[in-house]
């Protein structure tokens, strides 16, 4: 984010509620935003019209660190989170070419040569977020056990549903203290504590539940739809409806791995358009789909 966009002016919280809200708007204001996954996930996310979420201590998740020392432990156990990147370069979704990340490719477009990338822009994120919340409102079913949207995890049962930016911090739990003076990109966070000088256990706290990393994976620039049930569930994963016309406004970028030979190669072109076809049956525009900027040019070790 640049810090010419927003303001850079000091911002002081002493209550967690205050704070996780600001990070909940902070996270309207990108665009676009961006989920790195693979061709075979992106067609059963168009096939099933959902969006997969996973329980934030679970073991299949990369970063085990945040659950243990980041939020409350109990709190963890009914919190369920769908990850995206933002970018804040360009305004316009079609020419944003820039804005792609090698180590999201490499960490989550695996097999790399069926990397995708699925990007939503400002407008439609903030409308999935406000469905979303008013189906939970009118009791209608939303929130599913399975892909297949079979089982229904009840609306009543659903705490929230948020967008939020997540806060990257300076310092671990194995520091003596974790300073009260932080930085979210760019504008100076100070933490007000009463009863402590150590930030790292005012940020174990329900509040901060899915809002808080370390810096290590600050690279990401990652913003969360945080899904928060009232009791807690033996599910790893659950499953969230997306509808029709947030569907259809995807974009799709492929890996720079996607394709092996070179781009004025007839064959490539004859694979992009077989995938332009199958993608438009479920409801994309052919012209929402793209290589890579970088196809070709980038080798990942094994």
């Amino acid at each position: 984010m640049s810090a010419s966009k927003y303001s850079t002016e000091l911002k002081e919280f002493n209550n967690g509620s205050k704070f996780a809200e600001y990070l909940e708007n902070e996270a309207k204001k990108h665009k676009p935003f961006h989920h790195y996954t693979n061709m075979k996930t992106l067609e059963l996310i168009l096939k099933n019209k959902t969006l997969k979420f996973t329980r934030g201590n679970s073991k299949s998740l990369n970063d085990w660190h945040e659950p243990q020392v980041k939020g409350d432990k109990k709190y963890w156990d009914k919190t369920y989170i769908a990850c995206f990147s933002f970018d804040d370069n360009k305004a316009e979704l079609e020419k944003n070419y820039d804005s792609e990340i090698m180590a999201m490719w490499e960490l989550y477009g695996l097999p790399s040569n069926e990397a995708v990338r699925i990007s939503l822009a400002k407008d439609k994120m903030r409308d999935l977020i406000d469905i979303s919340n008013k189906k939970v409102k009118e009791k209608q079913n939303l929130i599913y056990l399975d892909g297949e949207k079979q089982e229904t995890i009840l609306a009543y049962k659903i705490e929230k549903i948020v967008l939020s930016d997540v806060f990257y911090v300076k310092g671990t739990d194995n520091d003596e203290k974790v300073s009260i003076q932080q930085n979210h990109y760019g504008v100076p966070v100070h933490f007000k504590l009463t009863n402590s000088d150590n930030l790292h256990d005012f940020l174990q706290n329900w509040f901060f539940t899915g809002y808080v990393k370390n810096y290590a994976w600050g690279y990401e620039k990652e913003v969360r739809i945080i899904l928060t049930l009232k009791d807690k569930i033996d599910k790893e994963e659950l499953f969230m409806e997306i509808p029709d016309e947030i569907i259809s406004s995807f974009q799709v970028t492929l890996g720079p791995s996607f394709f092996k030979s070179e781009l004025d190669k007839p064959s490539d072109d004859i694979i992009l358009e077989t995938i332009k076809r199958n993608l438009n049956k479920f409801g994309i525009d052919k012209n929402k789909v793209r290589r890579s900027l970088f196809t070709g040019q980038v080798h990942f070790k094994k």
